[in-house]
This record gives structure tokens, C-alpha cells and sequence, in this order.
């Protein structure tokens, strides 16, 4: 067994399985208001990828919102995100350590035709 160790802060965690859609075992710990919530995952040596299925809060940090009523067109709300400092954790259960590398993959739960930038100011419309 691997443990592995993140510290998700004001997210709701779901789910934790392997590539199988077997349950991974974890724990989670006492909430620290700044530092979020001990995360501890018992990751079997065979396992190679995980899926950690979790939803944001409204008390998330890196996420910030505006009405419709401060956008330019007046018609849809706008959330960007700011991931300085300790503020990732606060979107996604990321590792505490620059030794973990991971992909991720998220889904879009949108209503309508809503524009979407990526990180690199190119956008498109769904």
C-alpha cells in the first residue's frame, strides 16, 4: 500500500476508486480553516490511476463569481479562477507535493450556450 496525502479545502468529497471502479480506501481529517482538510488516501502498489469524484462550494477561494448584471452583456453570470498561494485546493484535491504529478480531467455541468476560456486565453463556446 501508497499512502498519499492532500489537503482539499471546502470541497465535498464523493468518491475515490481505481481504474477498475473499485473503492480506494482513505480518511479524512479534522478541517483546518486554512490549510482545508486532511486527505489520506491507502492506494494499493497495483493501482496506477485513481478517481477522485468531488464537487466544489461555494466557499471555494479560487473561484469567484459575478452576476449577470456585472458582465458587459448583462446576461450570463461569470466565474473565473484564482489559484495563487494555498487557493488550488479550494477547486480540486491536489497533492501537497511538486514530487506528485497528475492529470485532470473535469466535466462541465452548464446550462445553455455559455462561453469557456482556457488557462491560455483561448476560449469556445458549448
Amino acid at each position: 500500500m501508497r499512502p498519499s496525502t492532500s489537503t482539499p479545502r471546502d470541497l465535498e468529497l464523493q468518491a475515490v476508486t481505481d481504474e477498475q471502479g473499485q473503492p480506494v480506501e482513505y480518511e479524512l481529517g479534522a478541517r483546518d480553516p486554512v490549510l482545508g482538510t486532511r486527505l489520506r488516501l491507502t492506494v494499493p502498489a497495483t493501482v496506477s490511476q485513481l478517481e477522485i469524484r468531488y464537487a466544489t462550494t461555494p466557499a471555494s477561494s479560487a473561484l469567484q463569481w459575478l452576476t449577470a448584471q456585472q458582465t458587459a452583456d448583462g446576461r450570463h453570470p461569470y466565474v473565473f479562477s484564482q489559484c495563487q498561494t494555498i487557493h488550488a485546493r479550494s477547486m480540486l484535491p491536489v497533492p501537497d507535493s511538486p514530487a506528485h504529478r497528475f492529470n485532470l480531467y473535469g466535466r462541465d455541468r452548464r446550462a445553455g450556450r455559455l462561453h469557456r476560456a482556457d488557462g491560455r486565453g483561448r476560449g469556445r463556446h458549448r
